[in-house]
């Protein structure tokens, strides 16, 4: 909780939660030239306002949250940042997910996705930053027998750059493997 309160003094924290771009190939060279990385809406192709902000924010924040320890390493490396700057606050998981379900509302809900009862599921939207691709290699090189017992399960819908899974997931579904 120290941490927490800690993070927010001075009121100069930035709060990130994604900084995926920073990942993309192209956007290092828009960073070499010092000229903000062309960030648009992929549904309106409008530019965002983080083109700004995420260049003018870097030097004024004195403190940097994110919600993921994985994103501490690529805060320090891609934006030059003390890790002693930068602070881990996780997501909060609301108690009605805690709740029990019962077996017959559990029996239903498999039988209307045609669901065994053991399975591994990815929920998000369907884009490079999710590791989508990743998941289904790494569950490609599962055994037959694995991967009949534990079938895997996609959830989200289409997002930037989608096509590129659209024919990897349509190949799982037509062997009967998602």
């Amino acid at each position: 909780i120290e941490k927490f309160i800690t993070a927010k003094e001075g009121n100069k924290a930035l709060r990130n939660f994604n900084i995926s771009i920073l990942i993309m190939p192209d956007f290092w060279d828009y960073y070499e030239k010092n000229e903000p990385y062309p960030l648009v809406n992929p549904k309106d192709g409008k530019a965002s306002l983080k083109n700004a902000i995420i260049k003018k924010s870097t030097s004024w924040a004195n403190h940097f949250i994110t919600i993921s320890e994985v994103m501490v390493p690529e805060i320090v490396e891609h934006w030059g940042v003390d890790e002693k700057k930068v602070s881990v606050i996780h997501l909060g998981v609301d108690e009605w997910w805690k709740e029990s379900v019962s077996e017959e509302e559990k029996r239903q809900v498999l039988d209307r996705y045609h669901l065994a009862p053991q399975f591994l599921l990815f929920v998000g939207t369907l884009q490079p930053r999710k590791n989508l691709a990743r998941i289904m290699k790494a569950y490609n090189q599962l055994s037959g027998e694995l991967q009949r017992e534990y079938r895997l399960v996609i959830v989200g819908k289409e997002g930037w750059r989608s096509e590129e899974y659209i024919s990897d997931l349509q190949k799982l579904i037509a062997n009967d493997k998602c």
